[in-house]
């Protein structure tokens, strides 16, 4: 059995109890590997007393947590051997121009742990890719992997660091590859999944009912519902303006969502949204972060779910959420999520100078025409069927089974 140690960004712990895309996607893996049993994971990531709790009761995954220094207590600082060895370093890094002096204690602490345990193999989950240089000290760069989930443009210090790479998409990959066809670059392509379960399990009528009249939406409403970061590449404000000209008022907007992830601070874009929304008084409504596992209820009281990114999107997973739920979805065609459209699964709308006026028509097409609603339904939960919890966890575990 394989040891892989799954280094992340340090911006969210797992599990995924504050959101995230990668965090979720780590959770996923662990979930299915408690009942499958096919690898061992080390996972290092941000603490959390919480994410701590749920991680001990796992027995194939061990979870690392790591502090920031303030919230170390005198003690943990004092027998904190790492956080001596650190100190060092930077001393010394400062003597030795060979080594590089702005190394950050999360990455030196995640290469002290790596070293530590020997995994068969390191993946680099999101974050700074470059400051990997020093894992090169005691690893050969065939053991490490980058795992894509934004767009990277490759180059050859990232290529010296990491021949080996796991896209989200074909979008993300070929960015990576960035037009270098030598054989010495691995990169395999991963699509993203979503909880199926979850999705998948029914909303009772009286909870549908309930969540309805919290949110002011009445029976006749035709909802669309917006799921993602509220900033401004993910085409937020442009789906506002397609909403406002619209005529029909009982054709509303659920806006799902904060900055970043639980209790981030409210920014000015989002504020603007916020302000924005309130002109359309009761057609759109704002509710800020909603934890993941709340996510289903919202989509079983909603018509249609949008993914307007009007930047480059690596691959994200409300499409295959929404799809999963039983949705309509209408996205952009942006980056990777286009390469989630088969068999005409989804509505596609161009980006541009006519975006708003694209994104307006295909809300219209769904509201007018019920069939075409139920045709995208039908193809879309066909289509989610490649895109659940375990068949990620066996396409992952596929990526390794065969190497040396």
């Amino acid at each position: 059995m394989e040891t892989f140690f799954l280094n992340t960004s340090n911006v969210l712990p797992v599990p995924a109890v504050l959101g995230g895309a990668t965090e979720s996607l780590l959770t996923f893996l662990i979930e299915e590997n408690e009942k499958h049993k096919l690898m061992r994971f080390v996972i290092h990531c941000k603490y959390s007393k919480e994410a701590e709790l749920l991680s001990k009761k796992l027995q194939y995954t061990k979870i690392y947590y790591h502090k920031k220094i303030e919230e170390l207590s005198f003690l943990e600082r004092l027998v904190d051997k790492d956080l001596f060895n650190f100190i060092i370093y930077k001393i010394k890094s400062k003597i030795r121009p060979l080594e590089n002096p702005n190394t950050s204690r999360y990455y030196y602490y995640s290469y002290r742990l790596a070293s530590k345990l020997k995994p068969d193999y390191i993946i680099a989950e999101g974050g700074l890719f470059e400051e990997y240089h020093l894992f090169l000290k005691n690893f050969d760069k065939e053991k490490l992997y980058a795992h894509l989930h934004r767009q990277v443009i490759g180059n050859k210090n990232l290529w010296s660091i990491f021949p080996n790479a796991i896209a989200v998409s074909d979008f993300i990959k070929n960015a990576y590859l960035n037009s270098n066809s030598a054989d010495n670059l691995n990169v395999k392509l991963l699509y993203n999944c979503c909880d199926d379960n979850k999705f998948e399990a029914p909303v009772s009528e009286n909870k549908k009912i309930e969540l309805k009249k919290e949110l002011g939406i009445k029976k006749d409403d035709f909802v669309v519902v917006f799921s993602g970061r509220i900033v401004p590449e993910k085409g937020i404000m442009e789906l506002i303006e397609a909403i406002a000209s619209i005529k029909n008022e009982n054709i509303k907007l659920i806006i799902i969502g904060s900055s970043l992830f639980a209790n981030a601070p409210v920014t000015e874009y989002q504020s603007s949204v916020i302000e924005k929304a309130k002109m359309l008084k009761d057609r759109i409504v704002t509710t800020g972060f909603i934890h993941n596992s709340l996510i289903p209820s919202y989509f079983s009281i909603s018509d249609v779910c949008i993914v307007p990114s009007i930047y480059e999107e690596p691959g994200a997973l409300v499409p295959i959420e929404a799809m999963t739920a039983g949705l309509p979805v209408i996205i952009t065609d942006s980056g990777g999520i286009i390469e989630y459209q088969k068999d005409e699964c989804l509505i596609v709308v161009k980006r541009g100078d006519d975006v708003v006026k694209n994104i307006k028509e295909a809300i219209l097409r769904l509201y007018n025409n019920p069939s075409d609603k139920e045709e995208f339904i039908k193809r879309g939960k066909k289509r989610a069927e490649d895109f659940t919890k375990e068949k990620y966890y066996f396409n992952f575990y596929d990526l390794f089974e065969d190497l040396p």
